[in-house]
């Protein structure tokens, strides 16, 4: 048999909160901290405020473990403040 056909991409949900459009993918998860594996969407203020001081303390760390991953930390923290600023809290 052949293989399956690949999957497109996912796709940003489109909620609203007070007339505005999400515009980007709520349905990203970390696998750190105690929000681990909750949707962006799902999570609290205080999570996605942990979330983001820790991506930016990683993205200004001179450790080579922490500046090997920082393109995928920046999508991270641009996904965290996305969020924070659809909810119309401070990023």
């Amino acid at each position: 048999p052949s293989p399956p056909a690949p999957s497109s991409p996912p796709r940003a949900r489109k909620l609203v909160i007070d007339g505005v459009a999400r515009t980007h993918d709520g349905s990203v998860s970390f696998a750190f901290g105690k929000s681990k594996g909750i949707a962006l969407e799902a999570m609290d203020e205080n999570s996605l405020s942990f979330y983001a001081g820790a991506f930016k303390r990683d993205l200004e760390s001179t450790d080579p473990a922490k500046v090997k991953w920082a393109d995928k930390t920046r999508q991270q923290l641009d996904a965290v403040t996305a969020e924070l600023r659809f909810r119309g809290l401070p990023a």
